[in-house]
């Protein structure tokens, strides 16, 4: 790499990283709305009744919901400020331990992060020092749909059995 193009590589991050913190300062702001409004409690009971005891079933549309935010939003980083307000009490509330816990949030937040177009991680992948040079003729279904399935069938696995089996232990 040349003097002059590690500028702007150097230049390129500097943004990138900035336009991250704008995102996760937003998410953190909006999580406390939510929090000072009360308006988790009423969701966080309403859900709880409607998932009864099934833990299987409260892990799976927790990391369903964690996938759609996060495609929504672009940054696993962001994401888990808004869902971990939500689903640590809901968690708590169903008998989740604090592994579990911390599997379900985790996983939720990086569930939609390796294939949603905006997600600062996918930013990152398209640079053309990273690879993508490399098979100019993939777009993004030919590089970010092989990946995102890749990801989200290894976190479907890793993120479900490890709440459920810390529910067990």
């Amino acid at each position: 790499m040349r003097w002059r193009e590690a500028d702007d590589v150097f230049t390129e991050g500097m943004k990138m990283m900035a336009m991250i913190g704008f995102i996760m300062i937003a998410a953190a702001g909006f999580a406390e709305v939510m929090r000072e409004t009360g308006a988790i409690k009423t969701l966080v009971d309403s859900s709880a009744a409607m998932i009864g005891d099934n833990r299987a079933l409260a892990a799976l549309l927790m990391l369903l919901v964690g996938l759609l935010i996060t495609m929504g939003i672009g940054s696993s980083f962001s994401t888990i400020p808004i869902i971990a307000a939500i689903y640590v009490p809901l968690a708590m509330q169903l008998g989740f331990s604090p592994a579990a816990i911390v599997a379900l949030v985790g996983t939720a937040a990086a569930l939609g992060d390796a294939g949603s177009p905006a997600s600062d991680s996918t930013l990152g992948r398209r640079r053309p020092e990273r690879g993508r040079a490399a098979q100019p003729h993939l777009g993004h279904r030919g590089a970010d749909v092989p990946a995102l399935q890749l990801a989200v069938d290894c976190l479907w696995l890793v993120g479900g059995a490890g709440a459920l089996i810390a529910v067990q232990g």
